[in-house]
This record gives C-alpha cells, structure tokens and sequence, in this order.
C-alpha cells in the first residue's frame, strides 16, 4: 500500500453525484473548523469481518480516539446537512491495509484471515499527527484501490 493512500476513514459515502462534492467539501471544512490537531497511532489487528470468510484487513487505532470521535461525529453532522442519512454501524477506528481477492476460496482466505488477526506488530507504534480531513474519490481496478483526493481541510 502506497504511504500516501494510508488513512482512518471517517464516512464511507459510495457513489455519489459529483456536483454534490463541493458542498460535501464546504460542509467538512465547517466540521473541522476548531478541531484541531491530534496524535494517533498503529495498534493492533483484525479483519472485516472478524468470523467466517475475511475481505478485508486492518491496523487498529489508539491515542486521542475520542476527538477522532468526535470529529467523525461532526463530519457525520455535516453530511446531514447535506442529505446523508446516518451511519448505523458502529464506528471502528482502523487502517486498511489490504483486501483477499475473491478468487481466494476457503479455506485458504480463513486461514489467512485468521493468521493476520493473531499478528502482533513489532517495534515501536507507528504515531501520526491527525492535521487535515479529506474527501477521496476511490477507484478500483485489478490493481486494487487508488484514492483521488477532492478536498483537504485542514484541522485548527
């Protein structure tokens, strides 16, 4: 995974109309207006979901979680302004850092999934200062996953 793709999402939006981005993009700006900065960091690991057959896997996130809470909870607000209903699931903050390809059946995708849960990072937790949201467009292909980044708004 690219080091500039790395992020925690806040709100997964799907497809949405592209000329609704620049609202989208005035609204989490106004969400991060007094925010301010914040220190994170790596820790832990899991994969979505946790039983049966893994699509996904992911860092987990310590440190200041709950102002990236309560950002998330701002930004979740400013996309209601905007017509998003809200996110029902539960916010799980992580990093993906990868995806198990459909073509990868049982039970070799669950052993995977199940070794990578069980994984203990080494050395140091990697920490990082939280200073900016951005709105990504996302585009998959046979490659994976690249992310276009629309707007950044800086935290202050």
């Amino acid at each position: 995974m690219e080091p500039k793709s790395i992020h925690v999402t806040l709100r997964f939006l799907g497809g949405i109309d592209p000329e609704l981005a620049p609202e989208i993009s005035r609204e989490i700006e106004e969400a991060a207006t007094s925010t301010g900065r914040f220190q994170l960091r790596m820790a832990g690991t899991g994969t979505f979901p946790a039983r049966g057959r893994p699509k996904v896997v992911w860092v987990g996130i310590e440190g200041e979680v709950k102002r990236l809470e309560r950002l998330r909870a701002r930004v979740e607000g400013a996309l209601s302004r905007v017509g998003f209903e809200p996110e029902e699931r539960p916010f799980l903050p992580h990093v993906t850092i990868g995806r198990i390809k459909q073509d990868v059946g049982p039970p070799s995708d669950w052993r995977a999934g199940q070794a990578f849960q069980k994984l203990q990072l080494g050395g140091p937790a990697l920490e990082y200062a939280v200073d900016r949201v951005t709105l990504f467009r996302s585009h998959m292909d046979h490659r994976g996953v690249t992310y276009e980044a629309l707007s950044e708004s800086r935290l202050s």
